[in-house]
């Protein structure tokens, strides 16, 4: 009897001791298929999404041409600010139409062009945004990019003090004392049609005609 378990004992331990372990089961097959299908199942980072479809509104658009102008976050490109501002201010932002007009005044990003400077430059101007409105109203003054027209002219640049424009406080004037008592009055009568039109109010003390240029 001692001797058959001492038979039985030899018989466990001898696949140990030939090094014959018995293959992985089913179950652990599973387990390492299933972490190599993991393995392949991983995919690289997704690319980063395009610009175009990070920035959708006009408001975005603006800002990611503007940070391209003067190289915020991003290396200068005044192209691709041009790119930008034109897509902001074909959406109506006044601020990308400002920009887009001094790009084509300076002939920045894009070849310069006069007249589609004082195009867009002049849809801010009727959305009353001073910066525009002085720029308009220089152009027409001067004749720059339009025909000139010193009456509108000076209706935009008064508009522009108006709506609280500090550089224009200061450009203004100097253009007043080029003017006469006439064409301060028709300006003034502009003025007034303008606001009425986009629903401003008029302020009391405007009085064009009678104003002092050296005040």
């Amino acid at each position: 009897m001692a001797c058959f378990c001492r038979l039985l004992l030899i018989v466990a331990l001898l696949p140990i001791a030939t090094g014959a372990v018995p293959a992985a089961s089913a179950a652990d097959g599973d387990e390492v298929d299933t972490v190599q299908e993991l393995e392949a199942e991983k995919v690289a980072p997704a690319p980063e999404i395009p610009l175009e479809e990070r920035y959708t509104t006009p408001e975005e658009q603006f800002w990611v041409g503007f940070n391209y102008l003067y190289g915020r976050g991003v290396e200068k490109d005044p192209v691709e600010a041009y790119v930008w501002f034109r897509k902001a201010a074909e959406r109506g932002n006044s601020r990308a139409q400002v920009h887009l007009g001094m790009s084509y005044s300076k002939g920045r990003g894009v070849a310069r062009d006069p007249a589609e400077a004082v195009r867009w430059l002049e849809l801010a101007a009727e959305q009353n945004h001073s910066k525009a409105q002085l720029e308009v109203g220089i152009a027409y003054f001067r004749g720059a990019g339009v025909r000139r027209d010193r009456i509108r002219g000076l209706m935009w640049m008064v508009l522009a003090v108006e709506t609280g424009g500090l550089v224009a406080r200061v450009t203004v004037p100097d253009y007043l004392k080029n003017t006469t008592t006439e064409e301060r009055r028709r300006a003034g009568v502009l003025v007034r049609e303008w606001r009425i039109a986009h629903g401003l109010p008029v302020p009391a003390d405007l009085n064009l005609e009678g104003a002092d240029p050296d005040s």
